[in-house]
């Protein structure tokens, strides 16, 4: 791990793995009107039984009261991924995914997917030498199972996805950029994130998982606000808690 990528968790942090490791972006772009969000995960899965990479694409769809979600997964052979260690970009196949700018061409039987759309005025997180990433102190070890990096909390876009032949317009939309790399998944886990709220200056992340740790488990928690261009950090490494946890079917209270 270098500064560069401690403070910096959008370039591609495996090079040197060989075997039992992961890594994957987190794209999220959702139209002005928000009736439509489409989601890429890129990334790449090395091990000896099975080495790839992979794009995941989420498809929803408010019609009313009702939301329709359709996922695929692409995948692709391992040479077909390349990353770049001076600026951030990354490829799979002719697919193409940076900070700026995406660039999506995939087909199957019945689903196909292509266009470009570009993102303006990110929003990265604050940072600071205890917490160079949004893990805090923990950022620091090299032994932690999963990692997790915030690129942008939230950013305009410009362009538009055709989906099976029909044009999916996202200019003047929203849009919101992650990532998780390292071993494997905790085994339990809450993510909720959202740029859409009454003030439209606002936006919001959480996560609350069971984290292995040197051989026993603790709640981790990390969530962050931004409100009016404030930022907000709840974490365990700044000792906040979570007093109460309600989860109801697909609801989390």
């Amino acid at each position: 791990m270098s500064i560069k990528t401690l403070i910096h968790p959008e370039y591609f942090q495996g090079k040197h793995k060989k075997n039992n490791y992961f890594e994957g972006w987190y794209y999220k772009f959702v139209s002005q009107d928000e009736k439509d969000t489409i989601a890429f995960i890129p990334g790449v899965s090395i091990n000896h039984d099975d080495q790839h990479a992979f794009i995941q694409v989420f498809i929803s769809h408010q019609k009313e009261k009702d939301v329709q979600l359709k996922t695929h997964y692409f995948r692709f052979a391992f040479e077909d991924f390349s990353f770049n260690e001076k600026d951030f970009w990354i490829k799979i196949g002719p697919n193409y995914f940076s900070n700026t700018k995406i660039e999506i061409d995939l087909n199957e039987k019945d689903f196909e997917i292509n266009g470009s759309l570009k993102m303006l005025q990110l929003s990265p997180i604050q940072r600071s030498l205890l917490s160079p990433n949004i893990m805090g102190i923990f950022g620091y070890l090299n032994f932690m199972e999963c990692y997790h990096g915030i690129v942008s909390m939230s950013h305009q876009l410009e362009g538009f996805l055709n989906v099976n032949q029909n044009d999916i317009i996202f200019q003047s939309g929203k849009g919101y950029i992650e990532k998780d790399w390292g071993k494997s998944f905790p085994d339990s886990y809450v993510w909720l994130q959202s740029n859409h709220f009454e003030n439209p200056k606002t936006s919001f992340m959480f996560s609350y998982a069971n984290i292995p740790f040197l051989g026993l488990h603790f709640k981790g928690l990390i969530a962050n606000l931004i409100f009016n261009k404030k930022e907000y950090r709840f974490a365990t490494y700044n000792r906040t808690k979570v007093v109460r946890e309600m989860i109801d079917g697909g609801n989390v209270l």
